[in-house]
C-alpha cells in the first residue's frame, strides 16, 4: 500500500516525467523556429536587395526604366520586402516565446529537486519496516537484494573487463602501426640493398613493436580472467615469436631479410587477429552489460511492487 510519503515521491516522479516530456517538445519548437527564423531572414535580405536594386543606378533599375515598369516593380518589391519584414518581427516573437517557455519548464524541473532519490528514500524507509516485520514480504526482498548485489558485482567485472579491453585494443593498434613500419623497412631492406642503416631503423620499430605486445599480453591475461569471472568467452593470449636481430643486421644479406619480413607479415597477421578477439570480447561484454540492464530492471520494480504491496 502506499504511505503518504510514497504517494508523494511518486507523484512528483510523475510530475517530473511530465515536465520532461513538455521540454523536449518545447527544445524542438524552439529549435524548428530558430530555423524559420534564420530562412526569413535570409529572404529579407533578398527583398531589401531587390529594392535597393531598384531604387539605385543599377542595371535592374535601368532595365526596368526602359521597359517602364519600375515605378510597378518598385511597389510590388517594397509589398514583399514589407511582407518579409513582418515575417521576420512574428518569427523573432515566436522564439522568445519558445525559449520562455523552455526556462520556465526547465526551472519547474529543477525545482523539484531529484525525484528519483526520494523516491528511492521513501521505498528504503517502507522496505526497511517490511524487513522488520518478517514474513512473506520480507523473505522476498531479500531475495531481490541478493540478486541486486550479484548484478552489482557483475557490472563491476564488466567494467574492469572493459578498461581491459580498452588498454589491449590501444597496444595492439600501437603495435600494429609500429609493425607496418617495420614491414616497410624490411622490403626496403629486402628489394633494394638497404644497409646498417635501414636494419637498425626496422628493428627500432620491432623494438617498440614488442613493447607495445608486451603491454597487449598483460591486458589480454587481465581482460580473460575479469570475462571468466563474469561468465564469458575470453580471449587467447598473444604470442609473438622473437625475431632475430643479430642475423639480420651483422649478416645482412637476402636470406636473412626475407626470413625477418616473413616473421614481420606473421607479427601483423596475428596481431590483427588479437584485434578483432578484442572487438569480439568488448561486443560480448556490451550484450551483457545490457542483459544487467534489463535484469536489474526487472529486480527493481518486483522489489517496488513487494514493498507497495500491489
Amino acid at each position: 500500500m502506499f504511505t503518504p510519503e510514497l504517494s508523494a515521491a511518486f507523484a512528483a516522479c510523475a510530475e517530473y516525467e511530465r515536465l520532461r516530456l513538455e521540454l523536449n517538445l518545447a527544445r524542438a519548437g524552439e529549435d524548428a523556429a530558430v530555423v524559420r527564423l534564420a530562412e526569413a531572414k535570409k529572404q529579407l535580405a533578398s527583398e531589401a536587395a531587390e529594392v535597393d536594386a531598384l531604387e539605385s543606378v543599377t542595371p535592374t533599375r535601368v532595365w526596368a526604366t526602359l521597359r517602364g515598369t519600375r515605378a510597378s516593380e518598385i511597389e510590388r518589391e517594397r509589398g514583399e520586402w514589407m511582407a518579409a519584414e513582418t515575417a521576420v518581427a512574428d518569427l523573432e516573437r515566436a522564439v522568445d516565446v519558445a525559449r520562455q517557455s523552455r526556462e520556465e519548464l526547465l526551472s519547474a524541473i529543477l525545482a523539484l529537486g531529484d525525484v528519483y532519490r526520494n523516491q528511492e528514500r521513501a521505498l528504503a524507509v517502507e522496505e526497511g519496516r517490511l524487513l522488520d516485520a518478517g514474513g512473506g514480504a520480507a523473505a522476498q526482498l531479500v531475495e531481490i537484494s541478493g540478486q541486486l548485489a550479484s548484478v552489482a558485482a557483475q557490472r563491476a567485472q564488466l567494467a574492469n573487463a572493459k578498461v581491459a579491453a580498452k588498454a589491449a585494443d590501444t597496444a595492439l593498434n600501437d603495435a600494429a602501426r609500429e609493425l607496418a613500419s617495420a614491414d616497410g623497412w624490411s622490403t626496403y631492406d629486402t628489394f633494394f640493398g638497404g644497409g646498417m642503416i635501414s636494419s637498425t631503423v626496422k628493428h627500432d620499430h620491432l623494438d617498440a613493436a614488442g613493447a607495445r605486445f608486451a603491454a597487449a599480453a598483460a591486458a589480454l591475461r587481465q581482460l580473460s580472467t575479469q570475462l571468466a569471472d563474469a561468465g564469458l568467452v575470453g580471449v587467447a593470449g598473444l604470442q609473438v615469436d622473437d625475431l632475430t636481430r643479430t642475423l639480420d643486421v651483422w649478416f645482412d644479406n637476402f636470406f636473412t631479410d626475407w626470413f625477418v619480413s616473413d616473421q614481420i607479415s606473421e607479427a601483423r597477421r596475428r596481431t590483427a587477429q588479437a584485434s578483432s578477439a578484442v572487438a569480439a570480447a568488448t561486443a560480448r561484454i556490451a550484450g551483457k552489460v545490457a542483459e544487467l540492464d534489463a535484469l536489474e530492471s526487472r529486480l527493481k520494480q518486483a522489489r517496488e511492487d513487494v514493498i507497495i504491496q500491489r
